[in-house]
This record gives structure tokens, C-alpha cells and sequence, in this order.
């Protein structure tokens, strides 16, 4: 649990409070349940037009499993991550959630969600094999937008998630781990990836193959 709005009132000047929390809960040995939740603003009072700013809320749930369908080893995960827009991002450029014009919050960044769903088993010791899918949509809102108060203006002001021309992002991936002893380890992975109005641009699409090859070796001190 953080709270870090004794930080605001120490410094004496206006600044951007978040609240934020995460889980870990293993109600059965092979069954974990995480998330995390973040609160940049949240509207309690419907009484003026300032009321009517969206939440700026992310939040990520997700769930393993262990021996999934009853095989040994194996595991079945499926995650959901949703940033709403606003978040990270207000009024003050300084209050910003940047450091040296970096975003320092989820990787993701406002205005998106992503649904990340895999399995993966060992065929044998040391060696495993996992399937994935990934579904990823981005908005036009970003940590840098222009901070103009729609809803000041418009009464029962609503907008789409995500907003504006939605980037949509689907990844598929095949990969194979290889393990020797915690000295060598090997990775082989495959992907597709199709993207629909990338860059936020209408009709802009495009998709793509990849294959990569890792390789780690630890070199023990004797």
C-alpha cells in the first residue's frame, strides 16, 4: 500500500497524489490470484462541471494455475491490464508522471488495456515448451496530451475507451525454454504480429514474423 500524499503536504505545493495497492492470494497450492490498482483521481461529488473529469484509474488482474488439465508442470496464466486515459497525466507539466520526459508508470501508458493469455508445460526435464496470445489496444491519449478539459465544457461528457483511432495489437508466440543446472539456458521463440492502425493511423496495417535466439550462460566462481 502506498500513500504518498504526506510527500505533498511536506513540501508545501501543489502536487499529483496517487494511491496504489497490490495482491498476491493463493486460496489453493496451485492456484494463484494477483493484482494491482492505482488511482491517479476519482470523482465522488456530482456537483459542478469539474465533477464531470473521467477517473484516472489502471488497474491489472490475473490468475495462474499449476498441473493445468492435470498435467505435471504445467501452467495456464491469463492477465488483464487497464489503463484509463488521464491517468498519469495532469494539469501542471511538472506533475506529470515523467522523469527527464521519460513515462515512469506501466509500460502500457494511459488509454490502453492489454489481455495476455498462456500455456506452457515441460516435454521433458530442463526443457519447456509455451503458447501465448497477446491483445493489446492503444488509444490516443498519452502522459503528454494536451491537458484542455473537455468536460468542462460538455454536459454529460463521455468518451470512448480507448479513445480517439484505437491501435490494435494481436501477438502470438511459440516459444521453447532450455535449462542445464541453472548455468545454461537457451531460449527459441517464434512470433506473429499483426497490427491494425498502427501508430494510430486509420488504415495504417501492417504485420510482421520474428524469430530470436537467446542465449545466458553464468559463469560460476570456483
Amino acid at each position: 500500500l502506498l500513500w504518498l500524499h504526506a510527500s505533498q503536504l511536506n513540501e508545501d505545493e501543489d502536487d499529483n497524489t496517487f494511491f496504489g495497492m497490490d495482491f498476491n492470494f493463493t486460496p489453493l497450492r496451485k492456484l494463484l490470484l494477483y493484482g494491482e490498482f492505482l488511482i491517479d483521481d476519482f470523482q465522488i461529488e456530482k456537483k459542478s462541471a469539474s465533477d464531470r473529469e473521467p477517473n484516472e484509474l489502471g488497474y491489472s488482474l490475473g490468475l495462474k494455475l499449476g498441473d493445468f488439465l492435470g498435467l505435471n508442470g504445467s501452467e495456464f496464466n491469463i492477465e488483464y491490464l487497464r489503463i484509463n486515459n488521464w491517468t498519469y497525466n495532469q494539469k501542471n507539466p511538472w506533475n506529470r508522471y515523467l522523469y527527464k520526459n521519460k513515462h515512469i508508470g506501466n509500460p502500457l501508458g494511459p488509454d490502453a488495456d492489454n489481455l495476455f493469455i498462456s500455456i506452457g508445460g515441460y516435454l521433458k526435464k530442463g526443457l519447456e515448451v509455451k503458447i501465448s496470445y497477446e491483445l493489446t489496444r492503444q488509444g490516443e491519449g498519452e502522459v503528454t496530451s494536451l491537458w484542455n478539459e473537455p468536460w468542462l465544457y460538455i454536459e454529460d461528457y463521455k468518451e470512448s475507451f480507448p479513445s480517439g483511432i484505437v491501435e490494435k495489437t494481436n501477438k502470438f508466440q511459440l516459444s521453447l525454454n532450455y535449462n542445464y543446472q541453472s548455468i545454461f539456458r537457451a531460449n527459441l521463440s517464434f512470433d506473429y504480429v499483426k497490427i491494425s492502425n498502427s501508430e494510430n493511423v486509420s488504415g495504417s496495417d501492417e504485420k510482421f514474423y520474428r524469430l530470436s535466439i537467446l542465449l545466458h550462460y553464468h559463469l560460476v566462481k570456483r
